[in-house]
């Protein structure tokens, strides 16, 4: 009876130092998986920034194109009035 007490003993001893050491390469896991989120959080924000100030140049110069156009196509049309104008009289 007394072996079994001590195998039974041993095998508790042995069962807690297992849980100990997975207890503690859970949390080591865990702090390693909150600084890869936090790392991918920070380089998401990141680029995300990087995107939004592309989408306003290129707003901005989509609408300067825009003016441009609109511009050279009015001045386009009073030439070709005055074209017309003088091949007429």
């Amino acid at each position: 009876m007394e072996e079994n007490c001590k195998t039974d003993h041993d095998a508790v001893v042995t069962l807690v130092a297992v849980v100990k050491n997975l207890k503690e390469g859970q949390d080591k896991f865990h702090v390693e998986m909150k600084d890869s989120f936090k790392d991918l959080k920070d380089n998401f924000a990141v680029t995300l920034a990087n995107h939004e100030e592309r989408i306003v140049r290129l707003e901005t110069s989509k609408t300067k194109q825009t003016v441009l156009m609109s511009i050279g196509i009015s001045i386009m049309g009073v030439l070709v009035g005055l074209m017309v104008y003088h091949i007429a009289k």
